[in-house]
């Protein structure tokens, strides 16, 4: 299920051009970790899953997200680690 949404609607942000950086996403059960040396890509990954797949009945709670960099999607501010 997870894997199919990856390869539907994520493959531009997993196997990027390589004109845009590297790129990985880690994925246990429902939980993922994405990896790029891109931050626009980076920022799109995480604009798109806190945004959802209504299709998957998939989203992720931003209060949740952690990130290591300001972004706020949808007028939510997603959480950077503690140092």
């Amino acid at each position: 299920y997870y894997a199919h949404l990856e390869r539907a609607k994520l493959q531009d942000l997993v196997d990027p051009p390589a004109d845009q950086g590297e790129a990985i996403l880690l994925r246990w059960i429902d939980d993922s970790l994405y990896i790029t040396t891109n931050r626009s890509l980076a920022e799109e990954y995480a604009s798109r899953m806190i945004t959802g797949f209504p299709e998957y009945n998939i989203s992720c709670n931003h209060a949740k997200t952690l990130v290591n960099f300001d972004l706020e999607v949808g007028g939510l501010k997603c959480n950077k680690p503690n140092p």
